[in-house]
């Protein structure tokens, strides 16, 4: 069997927790001050991909902190620190996953 380089991509169902860490871009031109924010995720169910941990950390690309208040489907592309990286939407920014 040949073996990929691709990343083996998740799409999860849980609960996500703020960390409340802020990494900004640093860009004077950014006039909505993006940066990276890490979280942990409290998996309930894996869609696809392989099983992680039931809790992992996962960062994320954005201007705000997304609200933990409720369950959320995410889909995640696993880093090579061991953190995984939360794929934005299409036409969003951050990290774009097919």
């Amino acid at each position: 069997a040949e073996v990929s380089d691709k990343p083996q991509y998740l799409e999860v169902y849980g609960r996500l927790k703020n960390l409340y860490t802020y990494e900004p871009t640093g860009d004077p031109e950014d006039l909505l001050g993006h940066g990276w924010m890490t979280a942990e995720f409290h998996v309930e169910r894996v869609f696809s991909g392989p099983r992680p941990p039931r809790v992992i950390t996962v960062r994320y690309f954005g201007h705000t902190f997304i609200q933990d208040k409720e369950k959320l489907r995410l889909k995640l592309r696993p880093g090579e620190d061991g953190v995984y990286l939360l794929c934005a939407p299409t036409g969003s920014v951050g990290i774009q996953c097919p």
